[in-house]
């Protein structure tokens, strides 16, 4: 009898530790696909990945996130039922890609289960042109393989690195100067490209112990000789470093919506959205910031705020509806939460 009590409870033990893992109400088929050989001029190739509601009440996918800009992905909104199958559909473009890529796309849904699973394939790169190679155009013969730099999302003290390509098509040796209006994005020293040469310099980001949270925009500006030949756009998703720490134990962040159709709203009026966060984590939750674009008058939620585990936050939206026409409101927001560090809520509407 005390040997089947031990049982009994260790079963319930793995029940608990499974759940937390994986999610008891979902299973995918599959968590990783390759797609093998992708030629890049072959356009765009698809995966569906299929999962299935093994729990009692209906299914919805909240949010769908890549760490690649390569990937897209689809999928419905309506609900699973239970015993029913659900599909993701991520469709990845092989378009300015060659070699070995590997995209993770993170899966929320309305339960709070979470799923990670991977795409994979080598792509055999097609033969350019110079022009293609080096699609921008400084000055003085200075061409670029990159109009703008995107590092992605990057944690607190890390260091990641972008490689920009160069090639003079001028007949004279010239001078590459670069500057940047960031002190996290470290601009690499003069170079000299003899005529004809190709060469790559390092970009490099790095937040480092600044405690900068949220998408940061700057400027490297490259010069010639001197002269300034073109300003690139640099974008930044500053988050946490969540390396070493225990996923078990970790804030985990669940909003009431991310998407919303206010429907046709009276222009110059007061219109108000309330969102709930839960944290149902073992550990408090901290908005790291709150970012705002589009037709957004205002945010109750605020950087510096902490949810304990177990308790819930209801903040508020103001839409601007200064502007008649179809609006769209958009609020970013950074978390330490490491399986879901940026949320994203969209509120449309039609104002008239």
């Amino acid at each position: 009898m005390k040997r089947l009590f031990s049982l009994s409870v260790l079963a319930a033990i793995l029940s608990l530790v499974m759940h937390d893992a994986a999610g008891q109400d979902v299973k995918f088929d599959i968590v990783r696909h390759d797609l093998g050989v992708v030629k890049e001029g072959a356009g765009v190739v698809s995966h569906i990945f299929i999962f299935t509601n093994n729990g009692t009440a209906p299914l919805v996918v909240a949010n769908v996130s890549t760490t690649c800009g390569c990937t897209a992905t689809s999928y419905s909104r309506k609900p699973v039922m239970p015993g029913k199958r659900g599909e993701i559909r991520v469709n990845f473009d092989p378009a300015n890609r060659s070699g070995v890529v590997s995209s993770n796309i993170y899966v929320v849904f309305d339960n709070g289960d979470r799923a990670t699973f991977t795409l994979t394939g080598n792509v055999v790169p097609r033969e350019r042109t110079i022009a293609e190679e080096y699609p921008v155009t400084a000055a003085s013969g200075l061409r670029l393989d990159a109009a703008d730099l995107f590092f992605g999302r990057v944690g607190q003290g890390t260091t990641k690195t972008i490689i920009l390509g160069m090639a003079n098509s001028s007949n004279k040796e010239i001078t590459v100067a670069f500057s940047s209006d960031g002190k996290h994005i470290v601009a690499p020293g003069p170079v000299r490209i003899a005529p004809g040469e190709k060469l790559t310099v390092d970009v490099e980001c790095n937040p480092g112990a600044r405690n900068i949270y949220g998408v940061l925009d700057n400027v490297l500006t490259v010069s010639v000789s001197g002269i300034e030949a073109v300003r690139i756009p640099v974008k930044v998703f500053a988050i946490d470093n969540f390396a070493g720490i225990d996923r078990r134990k970790a804030p985990r962040a669940l909003f009431g919506t991310e998407y919303e159709d206010m429907g046709i709203l009276k222009a110059r009026t007061v219109f108000t959205k309330e969102i709930t966060v839960e944290n149902r984590g073992r550990s408090p939750l901290a908005i790291r910031s709150v970012q705002t674009k589009g037709a957004v008058k205002s945010v109750t939620l605020r950087g510096g705020q902490t949810i304990a585990p177990g308790a819930k936050v209801t903040f508020t939206i103001t839409l601007d509806t200064s502007k008649t026409g179809n609006i769209t409101s958009i609020v970013t927001i950074f978390q330490n939460d490491p399986e879901q560090p940026i949320h994203e809520i969209r509120l449309c509407a039609t104002v008239k």
